[in-house]
């Protein structure tokens, strides 16, 4: 540790001061970190963690240390957010409707009761013991969002996963000219405790942790996407706009693993024997995540040495890959799972391009539940696999997350504890702490959920 992280940081616990105390031999440690440190030795002396040189303390003990005021405190815990359903605005609270069980900010509650008031739905009275605690929620019967609700409906789906919400932070990206509107293009999971981030146009890999900082940054050149690694430990990354994928030889240096002479690539993920598996679309489409007509994709797989092997445009004799922009390999049985986003279908495929299955989210007429919806419902943007080989895939549509076995059957829908919104999932990964990440397509946030449970909701039948 050099000497500017050692004025920077406690050197028991690692992190920024808290009530930092200052040793007569100019070391600085955090109050509580010594208050640990203490109960090992005798309360009338301190030996230095670092120097070893012993301190007497006074009768006030390490109150009668002097105080550091020239190293950086340790900001205050944050408090836990939560997120309007409508808006998608973080507030430190969330009001749910009794009606119809979806959770606002203070301002959309207010419109939206209004609405029912008008309706006719909703009495004064209603109004007045609407004002429920979120604890009051059953832990097996809670309440579910409107967008929950469109798929549970008349289907026989007999799980949820429910997931508690850990965190949320924004990277600052510092190759972007507007902070506005960022999407987050991919997320891969690096070490125990740490993840890699792309965000979409962006020439930056960012290293971050499960709290964000501390971010590590390596530049390349703008148009990298999506990222994988080696059977032997090497990642590589695609760069859409040179028609390449790349793999970082070491931590200054990268090479050619592989060009894509018909297709830019967008999205990686490797076999078990060390394959690679990696989508795209054609060159003419620049604006790979707009939904354009007339799109064509391909699914391309690579040996270990990124020779080419096989490269898919057509599914079958009737089907045509058309904005496959997200693909994952089963670690359990090496399928490739495909999300196409313009033919609004997750496709399941081996690894000659057979077709073995097709999910296109839920029908019209059923996900409409007597409501008057014009949108395609299921628009996939990503998938994932968990260690288990199940699979999970978000809907930019409507922020929900859909649940399949590894033989393409839903199984259910992941949901907070708390039901609040995922909001624009673009972006998915399980870190190696079976975390789960999920990356927004408007505002460039990464939210981090935990998985606590699996919960039955309801009787499920073959179909």
């Amino acid at each position: 540790m050099d000497s500017e992280d050692d004025a920077s940081t406690c050197s028991i616990c690692f992190d920024s001061f808290l009530h930092p105390k200052l040793l007569s031999c100019r070391h600085t440690f955090c109050k509580p970190c010594l208050q640990d440190y203490t109960k090992k030795v005798e309360v009338s002396e301190i030996v230095c963690p670092l120097c070893r040189q012993k301190h007497i303390l006074d009768d006030r003990g390490l109150d009668g240390l002097l105080d550091n005021y020239f190293v950086p405190l340790r900001p205050p815990e944050s408090p836990s957010v939560h997120c309007c359903e409508i808006c998608y605005v973080e507030v430190l609270e969330i009001n749910p409707c009794k009606h119809c069980v979806v959770k606002f900010c203070d301002s959309c509650k207010s419109s939206h009761d209004l609405a029912l008031k008008m309706a006719g739905e909703l009495k004064d009275s209603d109004l007045e013991s609407d004002g429920c605690d979120e604890d009051d929620e059953s832990e097996d019967g809670g309440g579910i969002s409107l967008s929950r609700l469109i798929h549970f409906h008349e289907h026989n789906s007999g799980t949820k996963l429910i997931v508690k919400f850990l965190s949320s932070f924004k990277v600052p990206c510092e190759a972007s000219r507007s902070e506005e509107h960022m999407t987050v293009a991919c997320i891969f999971p690096k070490s125990e405790n740490t993840c890699l981030v792309i965000y979409e146009q962006m020439p930056e890999m960012i290293e971050c942790t499960i709290r964000g900082r501390p971010f590590v940054r390596k530049t390349f050149s703008e148009g990298i996407s999506g990222i994988t690694k080696t059977s032997e430990g090497k990642i590589l990354f695609s760069n859409c706009a040179d028609s390449a994928i790349f793999q970082m030889v070491d931590e200054s240096r990268i090479s050619v693993f592989a060009k894509c002479y018909s297709f830019r690539p967008l999205s990686l993920s490797t076999f078990k024997d060390g394959r690679i598996a990696c989508t795209g679309i054609a060159k003419n489409d620049h604006q790979y995540r707009v939904r354009r007509s007339h799109s064509q994709g391909a699914l391309q797989i690579f040996d270990k040495t990124g020779k080419s092997l096989n490269e898919f445009s057509k599914v079958g004799h009737e089907f045509s890959l058309k904005r496959p922009i997200c693909v994952s390999v089963n670690p359990q049985n090496d399928t490739v799972c495909v999300a196409d986003i313009e033919s609004n279908q997750v496709l399941i495929m081996t690894d000659e391009g057979y077709v073995i299955r097709k999910y296109k989210g839920r029908g019209g007429d059923e996900r409409s539940m007597g409501l008057r919806l014009s949108i395609d419902i299921f628009l996939p943007s990503s998938l994932c696999h968990d260690p288990e080989g199940n699979l999970v895939v978000a809907s930019l549509a409507d922020g929900s997350l859909h649940l399949l076995l590894p033989n393409g059957d839903l199984c259910g829908f992941i949901e907070t504890k708390n039901q609040s919104s995922f909001g624009n999932p673009n972006s998915l990964c399980f870190d190696y702490q079976n975390r789960l990440w999920i990356g927004d397509h408007r505002n460039g946030k990464i939210k981090i959920f935990e998985v606590m449970s699996f919960k039955n909701s309801f009787h499920h039948t073959a179909h």
